[in-house]
């Protein structure tokens, strides 16, 4: 029996975008497109493949979590090292925003359509805060 039966999991809707995975912190970095890649290519041999692209956020969400003067950094940024483990990239908020939408549309079907839904993201966004990216996190979406 495959490990990810379709019978066991029942019906998950997945969402991602393969924007998350053109997003790179630096070659060799553990945060890498790699972490999708294996994901994406296990459902798919388990024949679980089927995403949802996802909207953006919308500015009002992100506003719920975010500083507005933290956002407008974000989206003017050129590629620089925020610390140690997390670099900014220009196309860097496009892809977290994303990221962002994704965990909003997976929240909203499952409370809408009373489904199971998955966001498969990247860049990852629990050590971002109000007013910092951190740790590879740019938009909190938990």
């Amino acid at each position: 029996m495959p490990l990810l039966h379709s019978a066991i999991m029942g019906e998950v809707r997945l969402f991602y975008s393969e924007d998350f995975e053109r997003h790179v912190q630096w070659a060799g970095h553990p945060e890498s497109p790699g972490r999708l890649e294996s994901i994406r290519s296990r459902l798919e041999k388990e024949g679980l493949w089927n995403p949802t692209d996802p909207e953006d956020a919308e500015e009002g969400d992100l506003l719920r979590v975010h500083d507005g003067d933290y956002l407008s950094m974000l989206t003017s940024a050129r590629t620089r090292s925020i610390d140690a483990d997390t670099a900014l990239h220009p196309e860097t908020y496009g892809i977290a925003v994303k990221a962002a939408g994704a965990t909003v549309d997976a929240a909203m079907h499952s409370f809408l359509e009373k489904g199971r839904a998955f966001a498969l993201t990247r860049p990852p966004g629990h050590h971002a805060g109000r007013n910092y990216a951190m740790g590879f996190c740019y938009i909190n979406n938990i």
